[in-house]
């Protein structure tokens, strides 16, 4: 027995460390991402002022260098890239990366409301945003076509609190138990860990998770401090 805890003990540690290691990457991922986002709304403002450029080659009757022109605008402009303004430049950053990789499969990511910058690190947020997400977006690819492939996040502030909830549609109703997905699933030790991390990262903040399922309609439901 003793043995066989030393070895659960190590996996776990090995199993944390890979973790780490993966959210750090993540972060910076998402901080890129957003980088790309701030190139991309510099490039719209200043696409009036690019006129000037194609008005001139106009002007002078060069149509080759008009057209090529044009087309390397549209070409910029065209980015398969959906943009979100949340007011937190590192939930933009994840969203915007969701949405991308999900468009291609008719799923959509609707945002309403507005997340302030908060005390919150970047590296929690991934935690708890990633996860949730990719729990929701799990669970809208196994829907039926004919079902509306949306994952909605509500977001609204009251005092020093944040509420968020996020929905989305399912293919079978989903058991819950003391606020605990049910699996069938056979890996039933791991099954679960993402939430579990959620929980555990909001209680740093003050923070709770609630999850519902009404009608093949979940809910994740979470608050934190943001000050």
């Amino acid at each position: 027995m003793l043995i066989r805890n030393i070895k659960k003990k190590s996996y776990y540690e090995n199993l944390s460390n890979i973790m780490d290691v993966r959210l750090t990457e993540q972060v910076k991922h998402y901080e890129q991402v957003e980088k790309t986002d701030n190139e991309l709304r510099k490039f719209r403002h200043n696409y009036k002022n690019m006129k000037i450029g194609l008005m001139s080659l106009l002007n002078n009757k060069d149509t080759d260098g008009a057209k090529k022109y044009v087309a390397d605008c549209d070409e910029l402009l065209d980015i398969d890239y959906t943009l979100y303004q949340t007011g937190n430049s590192i939930i933009n950053a994840i969203l915007s990366d969701k949405a991308m990789k999900v468009k291609d499969k008719g799923i959509t990511i609707k945002f309403t409301g507005l997340i302030p910058q908060t005390k919150i690190s970047n590296t929690d947020l991934c935690i708890i945003f990633g996860n949730i997400l990719d729990n929701a977006i799990e669970a809208v690819e196994k829907v039926d076509d004919n079902i509306a492939k949306e994952i909605n996040i509500d977001v609204y502030k009251k005092k020093d609190y944040l509420f968020i909830t996020v929905t989305n549609p399912t293919k079978t109703e989903v058991a819950i138990k003391d606020n605990k997905i049910v699996t069938s699933k056979d890996d039933k030790s791991n099954h679960g860990l993402g939430l579990s991390s959620v929980e555990e990262t909001l209680k740093k903040y003050d923070g709770h998770l609630d999850l519902d399922c009404d009608n093949n309609k979940f809910t994740t439901s979470f608050d934190f401090c943001v000050v």
